[in-house]
């Protein structure tokens, strides 16, 4: 992939994807398949972390900073640089110990893009008639929003990615920012969602971007 856009609007690139007349509709169709489709990022396996704290306790949660962006997390997750962006996207942060992982890419938007999608009103429903009804593995998926935010949630096996499980549950989330459109990727054991998923909104929703 590559922040040349008209190059992704092959047919070997978009299947079933092609946009039809409306530029809008082919920002938002390319924007789905750079960060969506390609997952964002490959998490670096066995590079796992110990913590004291239980990850859904809020009082050890921490505010963490980039330079245009910031997030509350769980105090035991450790920043981790061993992660592999898409190609076209920037690898931010990236935190991680043997309960969840955080990631967070984004995808710089052109001028002419960033004018486009100012002016244009209802974002999120469009991100979601453009998502793909699965994942490159087959598995279905059904975007939602939450706020500023289109999100899925799916489970897959992901061996080495935590101890004692191969079972990783992802929730993926777009937000358009003012130049850049940020993609935050939350995993942890499938077995705990049910116990972690109210946790892992509440993450999503303090993220802030400042670009």
């Amino acid at each position: 992939m590559s922040n040349d856009y008209q190059n992704l609007y092959d047919d070997e690139m978009l299947p079933g994807m092609r946009p039809k007349n409306s530029p809008k509709n082919a920002i938002i169709a390319v924007i789905v398949v750079v960060l969506v489709l390609a997952l964002g990022f490959v998490i670096g396996k066995n590079v796992l972390y110990g913590t004291g704290y239980g990850i859904t306790h809020d009082s050890t949660w921490e505010t963490v900073e980039g330079a245009d962006w910031r997030i509350t997390i769980p105090t035991g997750l450790k920043e981790n640089t061993d992660m592999q962006p898409d190609p076209g996207t920037v690898l931010e942060g990236c935190y991680r110990n043997n309960e969840a992982v955080v990631g967070i890419t984004s995808l710089a938007m052109t001028e002419d893009q960033q004018k486009m999608l100012a002016n244009m009103t209802g974002v999120q429903k469009k991100l979601i008639e453009n998502f793909p009804k699965e994942t490159d593995e087959g598995i279905p998926i059904e975007a939602q929003q939450r706020g500023k935010m289109v999100f899925v949630e799916y489970a897959m096996n992901y061996p080495g990615v935590f101890f004692g499980t191969d079972r990783v549950e992802i929730v993926d989330a777009i937000l358009m920012g003012k130049t850049k459109v940020w993609e935050i990727q939350i995993y942890v054991p499938a077995d705990k969602y049910s116990d972690y998923q109210e946790s892992v909104y509440r993450w999503l929703d303090s993220f802030q971007p400042s670009a």
